[in-house]
């Protein structure tokens, strides 16, 4: 490791060199700082500035031993930094600040390369996710030492009213959804449920007061056919219309400046060795990320231990999900099917979800769509009576919500109060 020249150490340093030396001139300074940070000598870029780091954690600025455990001229280029940099009260909200920059620079570096090694082969997607996983959740925020009466009154009050979908705002408050809850909605065979969480998926991608980023994979129907459902819930156009020339140039422009976002919707067959590692390779951390998976039946595995029959198999995937969904603070939304027994004996409950028992237990939020028994659909071919039924809810009461009608036609789901 070759010290910096003295003539062109300052004016040769990258930005984020910048902000490890007004780090590092914070933690000369404050030492007791370093205890407190959630902070390690490898995030550094420079690996001198890592190796100062390390003494001020073991020594301090002790003129008696900095010395004897640093070579002179790293010793000098530390007392220089100790110099040059001068605080007040508000150090420790600085040295935090700093902290982070210099972490992001750290995990977006470690990203590129697990990215470039999946890319090469050079390893699998289970390692990958992995990987990215403990990348990811690196933090630097300092411990809590004690709970002070702001953090209790921060814990314990009930202002939050949960995600707020605006075309379901009766079900949205009935629900108030957070952070790391798992939504499982289940219905017979071509009732709808893909379309619903399609509506979804539209409501929270192209929200402009709520910032959200939705990945939507479905296993089971083609992308242009994904693209079209997607194209007649926007425009509130019949999906045969699509292939008519009566459509204005208008209806297109409006079309690719809703749909074409940073959220998507991959569609085809998918691991979920596969849907992990693509989840969090298109995490945004600025916005609310949501996933929605279409259905939670077809997702495949890898692991052959948990992957010898159907129930092992959709009880492993869910217990994953969950896990992902609290480690990287997700919401997740995901379609299953009834059991045959349940749908022939018109007994739909909760334990009438297909292939396991943990699609119960994972999920926070449970939600049945059924046909409504109060109101009647003259044509179900264009359009039905939904009534939805909570059956799970961590956030809030059990509820029959019989307000919904799904036009099959434009794929839509409307929520009427």
């Amino acid at each position: 490791m070759i010290p910096l020249d003295k003539r062109k150490e300052w004016d040769s340093l990258t930005p984020i060199e910048w902000n490890e030396i007004r780090l590092l001139g914070i933690l000369s300074h404050f030492p007791k700082m370093i205890d407190k940070l959630n902070f390690d000598s490898e995030y550094f870029s420079n690996p001198l500035h890592g190796k100062l780091f390390n003494v001020l954690k073991e020594y301090g600025m002790d003129p008696n031993k900095i010395p004897f455990v640093l070579h002179k001229e790293y010793a000098n280029y530390l007392v220089d930094i100790y110099c040059q940099n001068c605080f007040d009260d508000g150090a420790d909200v600085m040295a935090l600040g700093y902290a982070k920059n210099i972490l992001e620079e750290y995990k977006t570096k470690e990203m590129k390369e697990l990215d470039d090694r999946l890319h090469l082969g050079l390893i699998g997607s289970d390692e990958y996710y992995l990987e990215l996983t403990k990348v990811k959740n690196l933090t630097c925020e300092p411990q809590i030492d004690e709970l002070t009466d702001e953090l209790i009154d921060e814990m314990v009050s009930d202002d939050s009213k949960g995600l707020t979908i605006d075309r379901f705002k009766l079900l949205s408050s009935s629900l108030k959804i957070e952070m790391t809850d798992i939504i499982t909605v289940a219905a017979t065979s071509g009732f709808g449920k893909s379309a619903f969480l399609l509506n979804l998926y539209q409501a929270l991608s192209q929200d402009k007061n709520t910032l959200c980023k939705c990945q939507y994979y479905n296993l089971e129907v083609a992308p242009k056919t994904m693209i079209k459902r997607l194209l007649a819930i926007t425009s509130d156009v019949v999906m045969d219309d699509f292939n008519r020339t009566n459509l204005h140039k208008g209806f297109y422009v409006n079309a690719k400046m809703k749909i074409q976002n940073d959220s998507f919707i991959n569609s085809g067959s998918i691991t979920l060795e596969e849907l992990k590692a693509k989840v969090l390779n298109n995490i945004d951390e600025d916005k609310i990320n949501i996933i929605f998976i279409d259905h939670i039946g077809l997702l495949g595995l890898n692991d052959k231990v948990y992957n010898t029959n159907e129930y092992s198999r959709i009880t492993y995937c869910m217990k994953e999900i969950r896990s992902m969904a609290l480690d990287n603070n997700l919401i997740v939304f995901i379609a299953s099917q009834f059991d045959r027994s349940s749908i022939k004996s018109d007994n739909l409950t909760m334990s009438s979800l297909k292939s396991s028992g943990e699609i119960e237990n994972s999920s926070t939020h449970v939600l049945l769509l059924k046909e409504s028994k109060e109101r009647e659909t003259s044509d179900k071919s264009i359009y039905q009576e939904v009534m939805i039924d909570i059956v799970k809810n961590r956030n809030g009461q059990l509820r029959k919500l019989d307000h919904y009608t799904f036009v099959k036609e434009k794929q839509r789901f409307n929520e009427k109060l």
